[in-house]
């Protein structure tokens, strides 16, 4: 007779290091960086003033939008870099 052992069911989800709240489509609600967060104004060396639209810390990415047009920078880097700051 053969020893039958119940192994743990397997699941798709898979563990996170950092404690980033979620929305439904992986965007963060918030992220890392004090201060930056959807919908404050920001001023962009080339850019001009423009609004946050979006930050995705999974992708490292944040969208700003500058007069209609929305533009996607690596995040946080585009603020360590000192090409965007907080207006």
């Amino acid at each position: 007779m053969k020893d039958t052992q119940k192994l743990p069911k397997r699941t798709n989800t898979i563990p996170t290091l950092n404690k980033t709240k979620q929305n439904k489509d992986n965007k963060s609600t918030t992220n890392n960086s004090p201060g930056i967060k959807v919908g404050i104004v920001v001023e962009h060396v080339k850019f001009g003033a423009g609004t946050v639209v979006e930050i995705d810390t999974i992708k490292g990415r944040i969208k700003v939008e500058f007069s209609g047009e929305i533009k996607t920078f690596m995040f946080p880097d585009i603020f360590s870099q000192g090409y965007i700051r907080i207006k």
